[in-house]
């Protein structure tokens, strides 16, 4: 985040009478992602009996879509993955995701598949995260991660 100070600025405010102190009032360019509170993931698509299938050549059978609130944007977030199985938690990815908005993430599983590998049906749980990994959000809903349509 940053704004410019000017010298005319400073000038100004000196030549108004503010000689000792003086108090400039700035707007971020880039505000923060979350106003007032955290993000939030409101739902989680496909739901449950629908799975994802990160191995699929079809890449709607792939794709990952969450909504909600204040989600961030491409480099000041992330997202982490948990598989509710094992437990094990995801690195954060953040380039293999899609910021369609504040509102609207996609991710391809298929490009994460390996995080995936192991089980051949898993319930999984995602977050969003800052850059410097702290979370953001809670927890999602619960969804299901197949290797493949028997699986699912």
């Amino acid at each position: 985040n940053y704004e410019w100070l000017t010298i005319v600025e400073l000038n100004l405010a000196y030549w108004s009478g503010e000689t000792e102190e003086a108090m400039f009032t700035k707007k971020l360019r880039c505000p923060p992602h979350v106003i007032g509170g955290r993000a939030i993931i409101d739902s989680v698509s496909p739901e449950p009996p629908r799975c994802i299938l990160p191995d699929s050549q079809n890449l709607s059978e792939r794709l990952l879509t969450l909504n909600g609130e204040s989600f961030g944007s491409f480099g000041d977030s992330h997202l982490q993955f948990r598989s509710l199985d094992s437990g094990v938690s995801s690195i954060h990815f953040g380039l293999e995701v899609d910021w369609v908005g504040p509102r609207l993430i996609r991710m391809d599983l298929g490009r994460i598949a390996e995080f995936f590998e192991g089980d051949d049906r898993q319930r999984a749980i995602v977050r969003v995260t800052d850059f410097t990994y702290g979370p953001l959000s809670d927890w999602s809903d619960a969804f299901i991660v197949a290797s493949n349509a028997d699986a699912c």
